[in-house]
């Protein structure tokens, strides 16, 4: 897999691996697909614009991973940022993929000046928890009744790594 961050020509690709992941796991974004699917080319690239947004690329090309860190607006925060859109393709899953772009999306972040990144992930998510645990985020709370979907509620794990540390 390669690994890169992608820019405002990326947009197909981009569009392509968030609408999988997306209609792939519908439970683990606060966006849905059909959300999703009335965006513009132009929404598309806007959203590839102010965060740091990478993707993994199998041989052929075609995405299987994609990953993002948000940095907060404000001056006296903007040493934070958060992980979203953490989505690996099912038959890329367990090969290190995710490993590898959130190794590059951290040193992305660092370059940036971003030397905390949080994250929310479903309490019910055990190997996303552990992935995350072994990468070195610590949990510090729990957000009760994050999020809704079809098949009901469930709390996030808060989760936080210090890149300086």
């Amino acid at each position: 897999m390669i690994v890169r961050r992608l820019t405002d020509t990326d947009v197909n690709a981009f569009k392509s691996i968030r609408l999988e992941a997306l209609k792939t796991e519908p439970d683990a974004f606060a966006s849905s697909y059909d959300e999703a699917l009335k965006l513009s080319d132009e929404d598309w690239r806007a959203r590839l614009t102010q965060p740091i947004v990478v993707a993994a690329f199998d041989d052929t090309g075609t995405p299987r991973g994609l990953m993002g860190v948000i940095r907060q607006p404000y001056t006296q925060m903007a040493h934070r940022g958060s992980l979203v859109m953490v989505f690996v393709a099912p038959d890329a899953r367990r090969g290190g993929t995710a490993r590898k772009m959130l190794a590059f999306i951290e040193a992305e972040a660092r370059q940036a000046g971003i030397d905390q990144i949080e994250l929310e992930v479903r309490a019910d998510n055990a190997s996303a928890i552990r992935f995350y645990e072994t990468a070195g985020y610590q949990t510090y709370g729990q957000l009760p009744r994050a999020a809704r979907s079809q098949t009901g509620e469930c709390d996030d794990l808060l989760m936080v790594r210090h890149l300086d540390a």
